[in-house]
């Protein structure tokens, strides 16, 4: 695990991946949460917003959070009800206590919030890439006080929404596209990795054995989550996606990354919102990311039980 302390931001779309994403920010050793920005995706803006408040109200993680974009840059938007209910938090009904608004938009939010940081930060996007497009295409003086954007998106191999598009890029491809394109040092956790830690009902059932503020809570989105996996996959597990990102903040031997030149195809209809991912091995092309490409997943679970325990 890094000593060193990552400031980082969440831009998200809970979800219930995203819930437990924040949970696990809220509370790991060497991170710090400085806030938190919604983005329509997994379920409205309007829903997103309401469910990140509540979570980091839930967590008690101090921190606010900014309303963001409520479409996508060009395409018409869509959700993802089958996995994370009509509400996007699997109907779960939270305690009252929400985190507080930010008087302006998360883009402008996100501007003001990271140039007045002394040092670079870390963006954590863990759903669609509109909200970080429209930040570094407004505000390009950011790009110097951002560190790295660590990304929950794409795929080297198949997609999960369609058979070439993983979600959060597929909900917005052009936005996606801008930010590979944006010069911003990047990594790419896809869902290459993602699909290799599948939280499973032994799982659920070691998370409620924490029995603390959180752990009903995070069980009980899991159940719904492994339940809707199996019912329209098929699969006794339900990947989660979004923590992997923020884990591979927490410690760096949870995932391999390899040096890829990455690009989003948004004109053909039968690849539309692909991650095009080539790797600098293979030529002489300046490679904009790195893309994981291995996970350690027992490490991947000892770091959530970890930060979840802290509750």
């Amino acid at each position: 695990m890094t000593n060193q302390v990552n400031n980082l931001f969440i831009d998200c779309d809970p979800g219930l991946d995203d819930a437990i994403a924040i949970l696990l920010a809220g509370r790991a050793r060497n991170l710090n949460l400085l806030g938190v920005s919604s983005v329509a995706g997994n379920q409205t803006v309007a829903k997103t917003t309401e469910n990140a408040r509540r979570i980091v109200g839930l967590g008690g993680l101090g921190c606010p959070v900014a309303k963001g974009s409520s479409g996508p840059l060009l395409r018409p938007p869509v959700i993802a009800d089958d996995y994370h209910g009509e509400s996007g938090l699997g109907g779960a009904e939270l305690p009252p206590d929400r985190a507080p608004l930010a008087a302006e938009n998360a883009v402008p939010w996100l501007a003001e919030q990271i140039l007045a940081q002394t040092t670079p930060v870390t963006i954590v996007p863990i759903g669609p890439l509109t909200n970080i497009a429209l930040l570094l295409n407004a505000f390009p003086e950011v790009k110097g006080k951002i560190e790295r954007i660590v990304m929950m998106g794409g795929a080297v191999g198949a997609g999960n929404v369609t058979p070439s598009a993983e979600f959060n890029i597929y909900a917005d491809p052009e936005a996606a596209k801008m930010v590979f394109k944006s010069g911003v040092p990047i990594s790419m956790v896809g869902l290459d990795v993602t699909n290799q830690v599948l939280a499973t009902r032994q799982i659920v059932e070691k998370i409620r054995s924490l029995n603390n503020s959180v752990s009903d809570y995070v069980s009980g989105w899991l159940t719904f989550y492994i339940d809707a996996y199996y019912r329209t996959r098929g699969i006794e597990g339900g990947a989660l996606h979004d923590p992997l990102a923020v884990v591979a903040l927490i410690d760096k031997d949870v995932l391999r990354f390899e040096d890829m030149l990455v690009d989003v195809e948004t004109r053909s209809d039968l690849t539309y919102g692909r991650t095009v991912c080539e790797p600098s091995r293979w030529s002489d092309k300046k490679a904009n990311a790195q893309v994981a490409i291995e996970v350690n997943p027992d490490l991947f679970w000892d770091i959530l039980f970890d930060a979840l325990s802290r509750y």
